[in-house]
């Protein structure tokens, strides 16, 4: 050992730099190990937990930022119901072509695993994504009409400002839990509220004009 890495000094300042010049590099990889993971905890533990999950779906594809001005928009209208201080939506992109076989597949494989949770209560989806949805089961008749069940955003002030990436037909879908097991779920039945204050709040303002 001596004679690969050298006489290990016996003062302190001579066992510091004799152990920097040979393991300083294994020390460096280790000091970035250690503060990527503080980084990654700290981003876990204070980023702002969602008030609302909603899923936005539709027979094209939009990226992210594009949906951001509906996020937003959305969030003018949602209260902070986990009492963190602080409003969020997490809007869940489930946008893309429906004739693609594995699109189709990793949409419905996402349903599947998200909607029996009951954290997802509002859907804005396009007539395409309805279908697919099998809409007419799944969500409240109290919006739309006997073709759709769902709030029309046309010729509303959101369809105004964050339509350039959307259809002119899309739809803010409550799901219907009466009658299913998540009746008797108090967070899905919470959840459930929460998504019917904030989508009553949309109609009404648009049906004023006004924003809060």
């Amino acid at each position: 050992m001596s004679e690969k890495y050298g006489e290990i000094p016996k003062d302190l300042k001579g066992k510091i730099a004799h152990y920097w010049y040979y393991y300083k590099w294994p020390i460096i990889i280790g000091i970035c190990v250690i503060v990527l993971a503080v980084i990654f905890l700290v981003q876990v533990v204070f980023k702002p937990k969602a008030d609302y999950t909603v899923i936005l779906g539709m027979n094209t594809y939009v990226m992210d930022e594009q949906t951001e001005p509906l996020r937003e928009y959305l969030e003018q209208f949602a209260e902070d119901v986990n009492g963190d201080g602080e409003v969020v939506i997490n809007l869940y992109n489930m946008t893309g072509n429906l004739d693609d076989e594995q699109n189709r597949s990793q949409q419905s494989y996402r349903l599947l695993a998200e909607m029996p949770l009951g954290n997802i209560m509002l859907i804005i989806t396009d007539r395409d994504f309805y279908n697919f949805m099998n809409g007419d089961e799944m969500f409240s008749s109290e919006y739309g009409d006997e073709n759709v069940k769902g709030y029309n955003w046309t010729g509303t002030d959101i369809q105004q400002q964050c339509s350039p990436y959307f259809p002119s037909d899309l739809y803010f879908c409550l799901r219907d839990i009466e009658g299913t097991g998540l009746e008797t779920h108090e967070d899905a039945v919470e959840n459930y509220d929460n998504a019917k204050a904030l989508l009553d709040k949309l109609i009404e303002s648009s049906a004023s004009g006004q924003l809060n």
